[in-house]
């Protein structure tokens, strides 16, 4: 992006709709600065410029909601204004009061789906996470029934990134190379079984209220620890022998499944 010049700034300040007041409040600076941005007086920082690039994404994207007859949610905005609270037993009832609200409230459902068709825009920040960043905003424009499976697809992938890269070796070689790519595609196939596991036992899982979420993140990772044991043994690799192996195994599975029920049913885990 084009860096921001004196008459973008002022034409952004515009199109957002506000003052250089109210412009120098948002940016907590006098308003005498803003008026030597827009005359070209004073360079306009970096800084300044993403913010105000930020801004006007956000007015411009809130104009198409508008465009497309859904107002704002007043509660919403209520809640966004009110101080967060300071303890972690006021910031989970917070939460889980904006969950309740957001599952009820159909203007906030109707703004939920128009985010999911028009993605809202994002922070490009400059540095080494740029492309994580990306990544992470692509994953996000995924429809939201198989989203589950792309994400299961990507953490099996960052789950084999050692075994990827011991199986390399110092001196690649074809059949080095060979046995990297299928440690890479077991780690994409066992997550996206896991994935595949959440999507079909959600709905399920949510009969059981809270205590569902614990569950479902034991039959997700159980989903994939099995597929991970059917390839190892497809490719010849030893599995776990006699009874005690098997239930460390089965003991590490259940731990590990917990810890995945633990982060789904903490406020802001995945519905």
């Amino acid at each position: 992006m084009a860096r921001l010049t004196s008459g973008g700034l002022a034409d952004a300040r515009r199109r957002i709709g506000w003052s250089r007041e109210q412009l120098a409040d948002s940016l907590n600076v006098p308003v005498d600065r803003v008026r030597e941005w827009e005359t070209d007086r004073v360079p306009i920082p970096r800084r300044t410029a993403r913010e105000v690039e930020g801004r006007l994404a956000w007015a411009e994207y809130e104009a198409g909601v508008r465009k497309a007859g859904i107002p704002v949610c007043e509660w919403a905005e209520a809640w966004d204004a009110t101080p967060f609270p300071e303890d972690d037993e006021g910031m989970l009832k917070s939460l889980d009061e904006l969950r309740a609200h957001e599952e009820a409230c159909p203007v906030c459902t109707a703004r939920r789906r128009y985010a999911e068709l028009h993605p809202p825009p994002v922070e490009r920040p400059t540095h080494i996470l740029l492309p994580v960043i990306w990544i992470l905003d692509q994953l996000h424009r995924v429809p939201e029934r198989p989203r589950p499976i792309v994400w299961g697809a990507l953490a099996g992938c960052v789950a084999v990134l050692a075994p990827f890269f011991r199986a390399l070796g110092d001196a690649p070689s074809v059949h080095r190379l060979t046995d990297a790519l299928l440690v890479l595609g077991a780690g994409i196939v066992t997550g996206a079984a896991g994935g595949a596991a959440y999507v079909v036992a959600r709905p399920l899982c949510a009969r059981l209220r809270r205590g569902g979420r614990y569950v479902l993140g034991v039959v997700c990772t159980a989903t994939a620890m099995g597929v991970a044991l059917a390839l190892s043994r497809m490719a010849g690799r030893t599995l776990p022998r006699g009874a005690d192996e098997w239930a460390l195994a089965g003991a590490a599975t259940l731990v590990l499944g917990l810890c995945v029920g633990y982060g789904l049913s903490r406020p802001g885990g995945p519905e």
